[in-house]
């Protein structure tokens, strides 16, 4: 009986022994296990966020290369400002009130 206590007591002091001198290894592993699990979560999220920000990206140079090349044409064109009732007097004169 008392050799079993004797064993008992060696291994308790044994494992509390172990516990102490490699908390810190023990803590820095599950932390590390803590950031790898958020990575994986928030990687899927980050991707998408980034996925939808280039989307936009590339939608909006498709419209700047398609719609504001044709409405670029219209601002340089004099007849354009005449039909908007306009002349070159008044443009001049709307740019000079708004400097």
């Amino acid at each position: 009986m008392n050799l079993v206590l004797i064993t008992i007591t060696l291994c308790a002091l044994a494992f509390t022994y172990y516990v102490w001198k490699f908390h810190d290894k023990l803590a820095e592993r599950k932390a590390e296990a803590q950031l790898a699990k958020w990575k994986m979560k928030e990687e899927k999220a980050i991707r998408e966020d980034a996925y939808q920000r280039s989307r936009a990206v590339s939608f909006g140079k498709t419209i700047e290369h398609y719609v504001c090349k044709d409405y670029l044409l219209f601002l340089s064109d004099p007849s354009f400002w005449l039909r908007m009732g306009l002349g070159v007097g008044n443009i001049q004169q709307t740019k000079r009130h708004h400097n």
